[in-house]
């Protein structure tokens, strides 16, 4: 039988400019399946950030301790407001715009 683990997960993501595209979410908490890779883990908490195609920036937290969640939530926004400028899909963005 598959492992399974109940997750909390928060994402947040920002415009070009740094304002968020949409108003945070609060963490949210479902089980997870260990055969879905985006949303399992057995990590108290864990964060990436991620590039969009039109420009936005993402911060993608999960993991099954939900204080250690809402820690690395903060500094997964602190980090993706610091680098959001080095998007490489920016130069496309703007010649858009």
């Amino acid at each position: 039988m598959p492992d399974r683990q109940l997750a909390h997960a928060a994402l947040a993501s920002y415009t070009p400019d740094g304002a968020l595209s949409y108003g945070p979410l609060p963490v949210s908490s479902r089980w997870a399946w260990e055969f879905e890779p985006d949303s399992f883990t057995t990590k108290a908490a864990e964060y990436r950030i991620e590039f969009r195609p039109n420009g936005n920036t993402e911060a993608h937290v999960r993991g099954i301790n939900r204080a250690a969640v809402r820690r690395a939530y903060e500094q997964a926004c602190a980090k993706a407001l610091k680098v959001r400028s080095q998007n490489p899909y920016l130069d496309g963005v703007r010649a858009d715009a």
